[in-house]
């Protein structure tokens, strides 16, 4: 048996929210090069619409850059928003052989408890310092590798290979 012991605060939600913007920061560069490229070729099909032209230019150079900043900001509005990061939330999981657990608490105002067998894992992602465990497309859980209180990063892994099979992304570094 695996058991995480960790809290759920805007650090947590910070690095969840950084991985996903690494998956998808080529869209932002790409609407960026093509702002930046209608902008040249309309310098050089019309040098009279200059003023087009430099709009294009800027928006391109802008785009990610704002992007990034509002989906950062977002996220922290969200972050501010939520009555359970406002003060600990105390997460425990548990992995076994058959099931895992999550047991959620916040002082004596919240508990939550969820028991599931791992097919209702939508993904399991390892990073160097995390596993990102997704129970759908877009409910993400991060669990620290040194938040590790029983077992290892070896036998977490070994169960997710075994029980997630290609759901299971492990950690390059790791291969």
């Amino acid at each position: 048996m695996v058991e995480i012991k960790t809290k759920l605060d805007e650090n947590a939600t910070k690095e969840i929210t950084n991985f996903q913007m690494k998956k998808i920061w080529w869209l932002y560069l790409l609407f960026s090069l093509i702002f930046i490229l209608l902008g040249v070729l309309t310098i050089i099909e019309d040098p009279g619409m200059i003023a087009t032209a430099v709009v294009f230019i800027v928006i391109g150079v802008l785009f990610t850059p704002l992007c990034i900043l509002l989906t950062k900001g977002i996220s922290k509005s969200n972050n501010k928003s939520s009555l359970l990061l406002k003060d600990e939330l105390v997460e425990t999981y548990k992995f076994d052989d058959n099931k895992f657990t999550i047991e959620q608490t916040k002082g004596d105002t919240f508990k939550s408890f969820t028991e599931s067998e791992y097919s209702y894992i939508y993904m399991v992602k390892e990073t160097d310092k995390y596993w990102l465990l997704y129970l759908s497309t877009s409910q993400a859980h991060l669990l620290p590798k040194d938040k590790i209180t029983e077992g290892s990063v070896e036998e977490l892994n070994d169960i997710f290979k075994q029980k997630l099979e290609d759901k299971f992304s492990p950690c390059k570094k790791n291969k």
